[in-house]
């Protein structure tokens, strides 16, 4: 069975290159850029996610990582589960957390918008509402208290995020369907 890939591979990778996106932010943006098309060419998402990362170009082992983890994101999609955001490890502060969230969703945003996410697409209520919901989910402060009351409420927050990726997902898929029918 092949290794997965973690935060740790993937932050070490991002240091390796000098490349301009957090662990979150790279995790999300992958993920968003999945989320509306599936590059069937394999030199398009690296060129799109290359040019946003502004770092080196990287070698065949730092390809690998990202290769496993876009691999590992399209087969949770298609598995109608989206089983991890990249974030940071609960022990870290509930700050930095928030911040990485914020950037896992501004990530997943660009991503969408990268891969050329529609205004039909938009239109689609859920989506919308859902894409609405994530840029303000964006937008989080990371001043927080770190009571248990804030660490509760960002748990929720995480599996929302979670959920409504999923969902957005699943809505451009059946809006693709209706026009191949």
């Amino acid at each position: 069975m092949t290794k997965q890939i973690t935060y740790n591979d993937l932050e070490l990778v991002l240091q390796d290159l000098d490349a301009q996106l957090s662990v979150a932010e790279t995790h999300g943006l992958l993920t968003g850029m999945l989320c509306v098309a599936e590059p069937k060419d394999a030199t398009a998402w690296k060129s799109a996610l290359l040019e946003v990362l502004d770092c080196a170009k990287p070698e065949r082992q730092q390809w690998a990582v990202f290769t496993k983890l876009r691999n590992k994101i399209s087969k949770d999609f298609t598995k109608d589960k989206l089983s991890v955001l990249f974030l940071p490890d609960d022990d870290a502060p509930l700050t930095q957390r928030l911040q990485a969230l914020a950037d896992w969703v501004s990530g997943f945003l660009s991503g969408m918008a990268m891969m050329g996410v529609s205004a039909a697409d938009l239109a689609n209520p859920v989506v919308k509402e859902l894409v609405e919901d994530l840029t303000q989910i964006a937008k989080l402060s990371p001043k927080t208290d770190d009571s248990e009351e804030d660490e509760k409420n960002f748990a929720e927050i995480v599996e929302y995020v979670r959920i409504a990726t999923q969902n957005i997902y699943i809505e451009l898929q059946a809006g693709k369907e209706k026009l191949l029918h």
